[in-house]
């Protein structure tokens, strides 16, 4: 088995985990959606100032924020496999592009954006470099702390919505 066929075949299992990862976030999401729109509806207030309701809404709705980007970023990987190998089958007109670009080395955080941005324009590679992205913002230990924290907030919204909405 070669490189490219283990690249491929971790691609694959990635692939695998991000869709039944995300068929369980679906589960979850909607359930945490109806329950923060319910108590921001019960929060707005017409008497209160329009940034005090827009910041109470807002800070109702964020759990749920940051879980649809997690939602989006697993729909990213697990269209991983299919960039993977679309990827490796152009891997000889990618090596042709590479070999023709001119990349200067970066010393500085301006030299290198413009190596990102250049990459990112790069054809083939625009959808791999939104996959890394989304990627390194999942792994990211602040973004995940966050996670946490509005899993557990979104837990209770939707048994604060249930509470409510029984009384």
């Amino acid at each position: 088995m070669s490189a490219i066929d283990h690249i491929v075949s971790a691609f694959e299992r990635i692939g695998a985990v991000a869709t039944g990862l995300r068929k369980w976030l679906n589960y979850f999401l909607l359930p945490a959606l109806v329950a923060s729109i319910y108590l921001a509806v019960k929060a707005y207030s017409a008497e209160s100032a329009l940034w005090f309701n827009a910041l109470k809404c807002g800070l109702l709705m964020l759990p749920v924020l940051v879980w649809a980007i997690i939602w989006f970023v697993l729909g990213q990987l697990r269209e991983a496999p299919q960039v993977a190998s679309n990827l490796m089958q152009d891997k000889d007109r990618i090596q042709q592009h590479f070999s023709t670009l001119d990349l200067k080395q970066a010393t500085s955080f301006r030299g290198a954006y413009r190596t990102l941005k250049t990459l990112r324009e790069q054809e083939g590679l625009e959808e791999v470099m939104g996959a890394i992205a989304g990627v390194s913002l999942l792994v990211n230990p602040l973004f995940a702390l966050l996670a946490l924290v509005a899993f557990f907030v979104l837990f209770v919204f939707v048994l604060a919505a249930f509470v409510v909405m029984m009384f």
